[in-house]
C-alpha cells in the first residue's frame, strides 16, 4: 500500500530546490507511480512560462513506460503530445501534486485537462489552489471518474506556496539572505559552496531588484550578477548572467552619494567608485538610496543581502530569511534570528546543498 505522506514529502523535497525560481509562478511539484509502486518521475516547476511540474512527470513517466522519447517543444506542445499519445498507459497509476493542478489558459495550458485526458487511478493533492480561475481541478478530475485524496502534507504544502502567496497577495515578496561562516560568524555576500552559489544566482536572475548596504558596496566590491545560474541542462550560462543581472538599490546613511547609474554608461556617480565592479554590468541599473521608502521594497520580487545591521533595518518589510548555513554547526534557526534583536520568524524548510543547507524562515 503506498504511503502517500512520505510520497508527498519526495515531491516537496523537489520542489524546495527551486523554491523561488519560477516566480511569479508557484514551486510545485508532481510524482507519478507505477502501478507496483515504482517511482516513475518526480519533477518540478523551474521557470515561469515553461511546462508545469505535472506535465513535466508526466513527460518523464511517458518516457519510462514506452520507451519512447518525447518530441521536444513549448509546453503546450508537450500537453498537446501526451494528450494524444498517452494510449490509457496511465490508467493504473497514481500521480502525487504538491498543489492541486490548474484549470485555465495562462502561459501553458490546464493541468488538469491533461489529467482528466489520460485518466489516472488517483491523484493525491497537497494543498488546494486558491486562486481565481485556476480553481476547480480537483472537481473536473473527479467529474471524470478519477479518485481524488485531498490534504496529504497540507500544512507543508502550503508553507511551500508562501512566497507565490505572499507576492500575490501584496505585489512584493522581500527575501533576506545571509550566509553563515563555518564559526558562526556571518558574511553579506560570499557564498562558499558552489550549490549554493548557483542557487543564489539563480534567485538574482528572477528577482526584480538586489539591495545591499553601502558598506557591503564599498568594501565588498561586488559584481551583484548571475553569472553562475545554470540552464536547465544543468550548464552555466555567463552571457544571461550579464545580461539579466537583476537592478540594484544601494542603501546608505552617508550624503554625498546620489544618483543612478545605468550600465554601460560612464556616469560621474556621487562619492561612489565607478571602478566597483558592479558598475560595469550592461542593462541594469544602480540606484543610490538614503531613506526606505526608496528601495522600492512594496513591489516585486526583492533580494536583500547583507548582515544583520541591515537586517535590523528592514526588517518590518522582510517576508523571509533564508540562511546559508554549514550543516556541521546545525544552529538553531531563532538563535539564529535573535541575533542582535528578535524577529518574529517560523523555520518552515531545511534544505541540504551539497555541503551547505539552506535554512528558510517565513514571518509570523
Amino acid at each position: 500500500m503506498l504511503n502517500d505522506t512520505k510520497l508527498m514529502a519526495l515531491c516537496l523535497q523537489e520542489a524546495w530546490k527551486y523554491q523561488t525560481l519560477p516566480l511569479p509562478n508557484p514551486a510545485v511539484a508532481a510524482m507519478v507511480i507505477g502501478e507496483n509502486g515504482e517511482i516513475l518521475s518526480i519533477c518540478a516547476h523551474t521557470k515561469s512560462g515553461e511546462a508545469h511540474a505535472e506535465v513535466s512527470a508526466i513527460k518523464i513517466a511517458y518516457e519510462a513506460l514506452t520507451n519512447e522519447v518525447c518530441p521536444e517543444g513549448e509546453a503546450s506542445a508537450l500537453h498537446s503530445f501526451l494528450a494524444k499519445n498517452h494510449r490509457g498507459i496511465f490508467r493504473n497509476c497514481s500521480i502525487y501534486v504538491t498543489l492541486e493542478p490548474c484549470n485555465h489558459y495562462g502561459k501553458t495550458p490546464p493541468c488538469a485537462e491533461l489529467l482528466e485526458i489520460i485518466k489516472p487511478k488517483r491523484v493525491i493533492i497537497g494543498a488546494t489552489e486558491t486562486q481565481g480561475n485556476a480553481q476547480g481541478g480537483a472537481k473536473r478530475l473527479a467529474n471524470a471518474g478519477i479518485e481524488v485524496c485531498f490534504g496529504v502534507a497540507e500544512k507543508e504544502c502550503n508553507d511551500l506556496l508562501y512566497p507565490f502567496l505572499c507576492l500575490k497577495k501584496t505585489g512584493h515578496f522581500n527575501l533576506f539572505k545571509i550566509a553563515m561562516r563555518l564559526d558562526g560568524n556571518y558574511q553579506s555576500g560570499v557564498i562558499s559552496g558552489a550549490l549554493s552559489r548557483e542557487f543564489t544566482h539563480n534567485q538574482r536572475r528572477v528577482a526584480n531588484a538586489l539591495i545591499v548596504s553601502g558598506k557591503t558596496f564599498r568594501e565588498d566590491r561586488p559584481l551583484l550578477d548571475c553569472r553562475y545560474a545554470s540552464n536547465n541542462d544543468g550548464k552555466n550560462a555567463p552571457p544571461d548572467g550579464l545580461r539579466n543581472a537583476p537592478d540594484v538599490r544601494v542603501l546608505t546613511s552617508q550624503t554625498g552619494f546620489d544618483g543612478i547609474h545605468e550600465g554601460g554608461r560612464n556616469d560621474k556617480f556621487g562619492g561612489f567608485d565607478t571602478s566597483i565592479p558592479a558598475f560595469g554590468v550592461p542593462g541594469r541599473e544602480i540606484r543610490i538610496c538614503h531613506q526606505i521608502s526608496e528601495l522600492g521594497l512594496e513591489r516585486g520580487f526583492n533580494i536583500i543581502e547583507g548582515g544583520w545591521g541591515l537586517f535590523e533595518s528592514l526588517a518590518p518589510s522582510i517576508d523571509m530569511v533564508l540562511v546559508h548555513y554549514s550543516p556541521t554547526l546545525k544552529p538553531n534557526a531563532r538563535d539564529i534570528l535573535m541575533a542582535g534583536f528578535a524577529w518574529d520568524g517560523e523555520l518552515v524548510y531545511t534544505q541540504p546543498l551539497g555541503n551547505d543547507a539552506l535554512l528558510w524562515i517565513k514571518k509570523s
